[in-house]
């Protein structure tokens, strides 16, 4: 639809699926095993991610969500075979902390929508996994073993995806290069900050490194056998100042 999309190779068999036109900028990985592809979150649902992964894979797709939330799980109407976190089932199944009117507006701003999109039109998925992930979980695509990591706070059934024998961390919401946004009503400031410090780097000094290699981690330092970092200054100091059980 209109050039939506934007590709990206990370490798023969990995890919980067953008959603720029959207302030959100959501993207999406697609991991082709020699048995099934993996796709990871399906983005805003605003135009058909699934048209654009046909194109990278025949093989059958499994997505799993690294949270429900809207921008993240647009597109899982066209996914039957799908995979998510016992935390956020009641999400899919009507309890979403959002309403539909907030999520409409917020699928409309700040976006140069394709031509012929209606946002009335526009729904939060409902539905029930294939499979309920759990922390440590193995995804064996064939030839490719995905590690599911547990790393709550920004919502609180959020994964990481390790792929420790590519060195492939997916962070989803839990860290990236800018604020990171603690504004949902299920946002928990503490277990953000426990799965930074604690879960996703602490538990997997493997996974840590590539953050620090891939410049997720702008300073580090180690004490009392666990490794402490920020993500950068301003993001540090955002989560510290809304974080009053740090004062």
């Amino acid at each position: 639809m209109d050039n939506w999309f934007t590709i990206d190779e990370i490798d023969a068999n990995t890919y980067i699926i953008s959603e720029y036109r959207h302030w959100e900028e959501t993207h999406c990985y697609l991991l082709n095993g020699n048995t099934r592809s993996l796709l990871i979150d399906t983005g805003l649902g605003i135009s058909n991610i699934y048209e654009e992964v046909l194109k990278l894979t025949d093989k059958p797709i499994t997505a799993a969500a690294t949270h429900i939330h809207w921008d993240h799980i647009g597109g899982h109407k066209h996914f039957p075979d799908f995979y998510a976190h016992a935390e956020e089932l009641e999400w899919l199944n009507g309890k979403s902390p959002l309403s539909i009117e907030t999520i409409r507006e917020m699928v409309i701003d700040r976006c140069d929508l394709p031509k012929g999109f209606c946002v009335k039109d526009y729904e939060f998925f409902q539905g029930m996994p294939t499979k309920v992930l759990t922390d440590h979980d193995i995804i064996d695509i064939g030839g490719r073993e995905i590690e599911v990591l547990h790393t709550p706070g920004h919502s609180p059934g959020h994964l990481c995806f390790w792929e420790k024998s590519r060195g492939y961390l997916f962070t989803g919401d839990l860290v990236y290069k800018d604020i990171l946004f603690a504004y949902y009503p299920s946002t928990d400031p503490k277990a953000y900050l426990d799965s930074i410090y604690g879960g996703c780097a602490k538990s997997n000094v493997e996974s840590y490194k590539v953050m620090q290699k891939a410049g997720m981690v702008q300073n580090s330092f180690y004490e009392n056998g666990d490794y402490i970092f920020a993500i950068d200054k301003e993001t540090f100091l955002t989560c510290r100042k809304n974080a009053d059980f740090l004062a």
